[in-house]
């Protein structure tokens, strides 16, 4: 299989990476070996430090509302420091059942808003993304507003031309930006019929 030309698919196919990202999870390493233990931070950071070695952008993921407080931001802003990371991916906690986390509710959108407020300060020029779910559409707004550069994490396809669709691009609107695409114009998508699908 060491032929040139497996070498070169290899070689095409490792191009299109651009970035690893460590689930680093938890502001607070504590509440991380509690709630994370199979994910450890010792390889999670050799991960991340070996992939910047490589050349690789790095980022990590933040979930908000797991027992952390606004005093743990400065562990991750020392983590970023640390590992030089190029993105960070916050989510807020969506409790699910048979979890420990089954009666708590999400963090407050002020709370949310503020870490990443004082993310930013710290790296003006860092990547950061905010996951929020359908029924937290309003956090949008304040996201942006907050620090972050793009928004993740919520059901496209099902909310596409829905009065949630519109809700995105008001909460867009309404924080001074633009969006590259569309939430609701069904014209983007093309001619509904086509050559596989005539119907």
């Amino acid at each position: 299989r060491n032929t040139p030309a497996y070498v070169g698919l290899v070689a095409e196919k490792i191009a299109e990476i651009k970035g690893i990202t460590g689930a680093v999870e938890v502001a607070n390493p504590e509440i991380h070996e509690r709630v994370c233990p199979s994910k450890k931070l010792v390889d999670i950071s050799n991960m991340l430090d070996v992939a910047g070695d490589l050349g690789f952008k790095k980022a990590i993921t933040i979930i908000l509302g797991l027992g952390e407080t606004l005093d743990d931001v400065n562990y991750i802003i020392d983590y970023i420091k640390d590992h030089k990371i190029d993105r960070v991916i916050f989510y807020s906690l969506n409790p699910h059942k048979e979890t420990i986390y089954a009666n708590s509710s999400q963090p407050a959108s002020l709370y949310y808003a503020q870490v990443v407020a004082q993310v930013r300060l710290a790296f003006p020029d860092i990547e950061i993304i905010c996951g929020t779910w359908i029924d937290n559409l309003a956090n949008i707004g304040i996201l942006i507003l907050s620090g972050a550069n793009g928004i993740t994490k919520f059901p496209l396809f099902k909310m596409f031309a829905t009065k949630y669709g519109k809700r995105v691009e008001e909460e867009v609107k309404w924080a001074g930006r633009e969006l590259k695409g569309t939430f609701t114009d069904k014209d983007m998508l093309g001619p509904q019929k086509s050559e596989i699908s005539p119907e």
